[in-house]
């Protein structure tokens, strides 16, 4: 399911994760999103792209936002509108526990929150630390958050920082489509990877 949300102003912006909107469009999917975000339904899961500026194209997020309402067999433990950030660290994106339908289904149940708010930094873009990130998300993700919420939403994650991700390479192929080799740091580790930017 994909939902496009926008500010009168633009500054804000969420739009479907790899897809593009007609400017005339978003009205009627902000309106729709506002009104299905309010209340948690049990099994969806929605992917979103957030953007602080006006994008040119639906590659140039800053966030890829997750929405995971939690499934039919899990337990509200924390309240039937709790809802909590899990920041996805740097380099760890394509990991089947936050990036495939099922790992994030057992990791919201395993959280106990009724939505939880997978939030991957994007390629490309520079990101300071930890705190600088929360504070960045802090006045765009309760938007996503159930409309009886209360108090804030806590931020959870499995590293004490947001991970390191440098590039090394960028290619391109006709077969495989852009491709990107970038050295990831995971306790103190680093690894050499290939990812293939088409598969997400």
């Amino acid at each position: 399911m994909d939902y496009v949300l926008t500010s009168g102003s633009d500054k804000l912006l969420y739009w479907p994760k790899n897809r593009e909107l007609k400017s005339g469009e978003r009205a009627a999917w902000y309106g729709e999103l506002q009104s299905s975000m309010s209340r948690v339904h049990r099994g969806r899961r929605v992917e979103l792209t957030l953007a602080l500026t006006q994008p040119s194209s639906s590659s140039s997020g800053r966030y890829d936002v997750t929405v995971v309402d939690m499934p039919s067999s899990g337990q509200m433990a924390k309240g039937p509108n709790s809802c909590a950030v899990f920041l996805v660290p740097q380099g760890r994106e394509h990991e089947w526990m936050f990036k495939a339908e099922e790992g994030q289904a057992q990791l919201t149940m395993q959280a106990g929150f009724a939505r939880l708010l997978f939030v991957v930094m994007c390629r490309g873009q520079k990101f300071e630390d930890m705190k600088a990130v929360q504070a960045e998300l802090s006045s765009y993700l309760p938007t996503l958050s159930p409309a009886r919420l209360s108090g804030s939403i806590p931020y959870l994650t499995v590293a004490n920082n947001i991970g390191n991700r440098t590039t090394v390479k960028e290619m391109k192929n006709e077969h495989t489509g852009d491709m990107v080799v970038e050295d990831v740091e995971q306790d103190g580790v680093v690894y050499r990877r290939l990812v293939f930017l088409a598969s997400g």
